[in-house]
């Protein structure tokens, strides 16, 4: 007697050469020794299909459906066979019950049109009919010339694994859509393929359908409980969710098996690094690019985004050392290669930006990321309108950072600013975190809405459902952002602005609000997109919530006295160039300090040594508590000058110094792009802060440092321009973005907003 594999086998070959009979009694011999064999009921089934005996199909894939209800592929496969049988009523109601769990199966809903249609049901069947042709315009088509009335996606089951590559290689471009309906098409025929169903898993996550995806794994593990690949894009899919101490407990237990399990490491990496333990991830993302590190089939994690997140995390803890010069070079080497396989050549761009690349390599990681995002995307779920109530032109901000976030900060007053009387302001929200700034957004928006639980396409259709005219995306390339939701176009007109100045280089995006010392002239040939400025500066200022008053220096963690120099910034900011310039200032300028925000005492260290090593006493350097904001903006008024960071920027770091009355210094540099430096000091008026190279910044820290008269005269300036200034004044910020994005519609749709 033949072993059940051999069985199998036989049963496969026979059916790839077009033999579904004698195919059919190598499946029965296997269940006369197992009736409850899924596989062999579902071959049984794809044989029975090809022999026309529709009716015995149906029964065995009802049998099938009964014993494992949760393998959706068999239901969808029960309901075809009894729509090819005549029983409309039951393949209606297993084929709507199909298209609730999946939407996105055009095969499903092309039958689904053919068995209403039977029913007399003439409006519902031109609903699903339009949406087949919709997920699939080549289906419809070839329907009508071939006169066929029921599609079987198993109809040429041959090559099953020729089938399991494509899906993969689809993976592998970034293709998700595409993977998705192979390793659908796949589990039809083979339901207990554990790879099909991680594989289906992944084409899932790269969807955003981060429930869909965890449930396909854990059918994987269930088929396999110590499958490593299901095991470890179940992390991924945890992470996806929020679940975050489950998603380490998931790598954790994989470490437990393995030690030195790359796809663990790379996935516990992630996840301590986005919640700032960067010491914790160091060791995971090094572990993971390792050179016997194979990330088949990942989303995220490939090597390249790895050596990105590891050289964001070294500068995180300043480290400058041999081995963030190496990772920093593998990410130079792997932007000026052809980006190849979209998938795994993708580096997160926000990551990118503290490295100091030059501007043709920001534009080449922002492409990569957005063809990612726009070759990953399938087609717009139902959209269901909400009909207007008016006809403002309506608004909507989308960001995962409606929080307390530096985002959050700037943009409030804006949305309290807007005219109500000629536009509706919506926000939607991508962000798990709600905060006592949650819930102030939630009321001055017209409408929050939370989108978080969406996938990117479900997320996508709800926008469309809104009716909003101009989409403007607040987040960029920055983390929490999906830019994938974009890639559907939800919205006639969908604009970058304020989170992000760097490239978006998206196609998806027509428009990215700049100013022109935000992107000085030479910068702009490294975006895609087209840039419109601002009259003043990209960025609004919103005022300060609250602001502790009467505290001492003492209360607030700051020396009780001496010159203090200050820069609040994250410590990722801080590169070797521009604190080279700070050790400097420090040399000429015996009585100042530098206050620092406290990291990790490793951080501290470092820099501390650093210091030391360019002949400043390390006890100069002072670091600070982190504190509540409120208690942090009173900081500033004890500050006599603040330092930019030359390469990144500060953004709210410096607005937050100004609004205090604390001066800030920057540095020109227009070779780059996003000079958030610049475009802050020129709108607030005080452009003799800005330095135009490095040694003229060091003479200026220099000259104010030693001269206490001009610090303070500087210092009331600052308080002046706050009452003068355009950067300070929200509502003429408003005003001037309404006016630019009423232009921008009016250009879109070739007739101004007031005639339409």
């Amino acid at each position: 007697m033949n072993e059940p594999d051999d069985e199998i086998g036989a049963a496969k070959s026979e059916m790839a050469a077009g033999h579904p009979d004698v195919a059919l009694k190598h499946w029965r011999v296997l269940l006369a020794a197992d009736p409850d064999n899924i596989t062999a009921l579902a071959g049984s089934g794809d044989c029975l299909m090809a022999m026309k005996e529709y009716t015995a199909a149906a029964d065995v894939f009802g049998r099938a459906h009964d014993l494992r209800p949760e393998i959706l592929p068999l239901l969808y496969a029960l309901g075809t066979a009894e729509a090819a049988a005549g029983l409309t009523k039951q393949a209606r109601d297993h084929l709507q019950a199909y298209l609730e769990r999946d939407d996105d199966n055009p095969h499903a809903h092309k039958n689904l049109a053919t068995v209403l249609t039977a029913l007399g049901d003439h409006e519902a069947a031109k609903v699903h009919a339009g949406r087949a042709a919709e997920l699939s315009p080549d289906l419809m088509s070839d329907v009508k010339k071939s006169g066929t009335t029921h599609t079987v996606v198993r109809k040429s089951p041959g090559d099953w694994q020729g089938l399991f590559d494509k899906g993969v290689a689809a993976i592998r471009e970034g293709e998700f859509a595409h993977a998705h309906n192979f390793f659908q098409t796949l589990l039809v025929a083979q339901p207990n393929n554990n790879r099909a169903w991680e594989c289906l898993g992944v084409s899932e996550l790269g969807l955003g359908h981060a429930k869909k995806a965890l449930k396909s794994l854990e059918m994987a593990l269930k088929i396999e409980p110590d499958a490593i690949g299901a095991l470890h894009h179940k992390a991924i899919a945890l992470r996806a969710l929020g679940r975050l101490d489950e998603s380490v407990a998931a790598c954790e237990a994989l470490l437990l098996a393995d030690p030195g399990n790359v796809y663990a490491h790379s996935v516990r990496g992630a996840i301590f690094l986005e919640a700032g333990k960067i010491p914790a991830a160091i060791p995971d993302l090094e572990t993971a690019i390792a050179p016997n590190a194979d990330q088949n089939y990942d989303i995220g994690n490939s090597r390249p985004a790895l050596q990105g997140a590891l050289a964001y995390a070294y500068r995180a803890m300043c480290r400058w050392d041999d081995d963030y010069i190496n990772v920093r070079q593998a990410v130079v080497d792997v932007l000026s290669q052809p980006a190849g396989k979209a998938a795994l050549m993708v580096i997160s761009p926000f990551q990118v930006l503290p490295l100091g690349l030059d501007g043709n390599a920001q534009a080449e990681v922002a492409r990569r990321a957005s063809h990612k995002a726009a070759s990953s995307i399938g087609t717009l779920p139902k959209i269901k309108k909400n009909l207007r109530s008016d006809m403002r032109l309506r608004i909507g901000y989308l960001s995962p950072d409606f929080c307390n976030h530096s985002v959050a900060t700037a943009l409030h007053g804006v949305i309290v600013n807007h005219d109500r009387h000629r536009f509706c302001v919506e926000g939607f929200s991508l962000g798990r975190t709600h905060d006592d700034m949650t819930k102030k957004f939630d009321q001055d928006f017209d409408d929050l809405h939370d989108l978080s639980n969406l996938s990117h396409g479900q997320a996508a259709a709800y926008i469309a459902g809104r009716d909003i005219d101009i989409l403007i995306e607040l987040a960029g390339h920055t983390k929490g952002a999906r830019s994938e939701i974009l890639a559907y176009k939800p919205a006639p007109v969908q604009i970058s602005a304020i989170g992000y100045g760097a490239p978006v280089c998206a196609d998806f995006i027509a428009w990215h609000l700049v100013d022109k010392h935000l992107v000085p002239e030479a910068a702009r040939k490294y975006y895609d997109e087209k840039l419109v400025d601002m009259p003043h500066c990209a960025l609004p200022v919103s005022s300060p919530l609250s602001v502790q008053t009467g505290a001492s220096r003492a209360d607030l963690g700051l020396p009780e006295t001496g010159l203090l120099l200050a820069n609040f910034g994250g410590s990722y900011k801080i590169d070797p160039f521009t604190f080279d310039a700070w050790m400097k200032i420090l040399l000429v300028a015996p009585d100042a300090r530098l206050a620092l925000l406290d990291n990790t005492s490793l951080v501290n260290d470092r820099l501390c040594a650093e210091a030391r090593n360019r002949g400043v006493d390390p006890d100069r350097l002072v670091f600070v508590p982190f504190l509540d904001r409120s208690r942090h903006l009173a900081r500033y008024a004890h500050i006599n000058l603040c330092l930019d960071t030359l390469i990144h920027n500060g953004g709210v770091t410096s607005t937050d110094a100004l609004w205090q009355g604390a001066p800030v210094l920057t540095m020109r540099r227009d070779d780059l792009p996003d000079r958030m430096g610049p475009s802050l000091l020129q709108a607030a008026n005080l452009s003799e802060l800005i330095a135009e190279n490095i040694d003229d910044y060091v003479r200026l820290a220099a000259e104010l440092a030693n001269d206490s008269d001009a610090l303070t005269s500087l210092g009331r300036k600052v308080m002046l321009m706050r009452k003068t200034a355009p950067l300070f004044d929200i509502a003429l910020y408003t005003r001037n973005l309404e006016d630019v994005v009423m232009d921008l519609w009016s250009k879109s749709v070739n007739t101004p907003y007031s005639q339409n």
